[in-house]
């Protein structure tokens, strides 16, 4: 998703508009391929159910570090409430 601000340039927004032209066209033409997408990046597609699970989510690294060396359970320590 893109939010352009105001300040943006008509150029800019003229190729953002290109730019989803293409992946139209493309989507058209060879649906797989944008299924798949993206390709070249360094994470891929994400699991959009593992990301939201509540087990994924760390607040911090710091909060990760603390139930570590407290040795919390894997559920944060509610199951049994």
């Amino acid at each position: 998703m893109i939010e352009l601000t105001e300040c943006e340039g008509k150029e800019t927004i003229d190729s953002i508009a290109r730019a989803y032209e293409d992946i139209i066209r493309e989507s058209y033409e060879n649906p797989g391929a944008v299924k798949k997408s993206p390709t070249r990046t360094s994470v891929g597609r994400l699991d959009a159910l593992k990301a939201n699970h509540p087990r994924t989510m760390v607040p911090s690294y710091r909060w990760l570090a603390r139930r570590r060396s407290t040795g919390a359970s894997k559920d944060g320590g509610i199951a049994g409430r």
